[in-house]
């Protein structure tokens, strides 16, 4: 039973890292590498591939690092104010 669990697991693993290598194939056969940016909060590690129409992204995420981001500058604003 504990074998046939582990093969499962093993099985959806395999075919995860396919999907991965698969996606990872396609960025790089296909992609601008001028649209590879790095997320603009000094913090994140993170990059992105920016699809905007005018390739204006500037985080890696707009609910996290983008928000981290505009709620900084907003208090940085009003506390001068």
């Amino acid at each position: 039973k504990f074998e046939r669990g582990y093969q499962a697991e093993s099985q959806e693993a395999n075919q995860l890292l396919g999907l991965l290598a698969e996606a990872a194939s396609d960025l790089l056969c296909t992609c601008d590498f001028s649209l590879i940016k790095k997320c603009q909060n000094p913090a994140c590690v993170l990059f992105f591939y920016d699809t905007t129409k005018n390739h204006a992204r500037h985080w890696c995420s707009m609910t996290i690092c983008g928000n981290r981001s505009k709620v900084a500058a907003h208090y940085r604003r009003h506390r001068r104010g």
